[in-house]
């Protein structure tokens, strides 16, 4: 059985049509990168997977970014890799899913 992780809410607002992506500098852009949408904030370089139905490019649905800098801090729990992301594609032909890890 998993350890059960603690809840955590998190704010959305919609980015007018636009507006640009906002680019925050390392390290200061830690646990502040999670998002809905738009195009993925690579770390170590496009990634995007292909469907194992159709080989169709995916299309990118959100990214959820570590929050904490260290396993000590109560965050850490969500600590993917070294202050890593996961990003989540989706294939809306096939209806398959397909997660992408990058970290630092």
């Amino acid at each position: 059985m998993t350890d059960r992780l603690p809840e955590f809410r998190v704010s959305l607002a919609r980015v007018p049509s636009g507006e640009p992506a906002i680019e925050l500098p390392y390290p200061g852009c830690l646990g502040q990168r999670t998002k809905l949408g738009g195009d993925p904030t690579w770390i170590q370089g496009e990634e995007t997977p292909r469907c194992s139905r159709c080989q169709e490019a995916m299309s990118f649905v959100a990214q959820v970014d570590s929050i904490g800098q260290t396993a000590l801090e109560p965050e850490g729990l969500y600590m993917f890799g070294d202050v890593g992301m996961l990003y989540l594609f989706y294939c809306f032909g096939c209806g398959s899913a397909d997660v992408v890890h990058q970290s630092y």
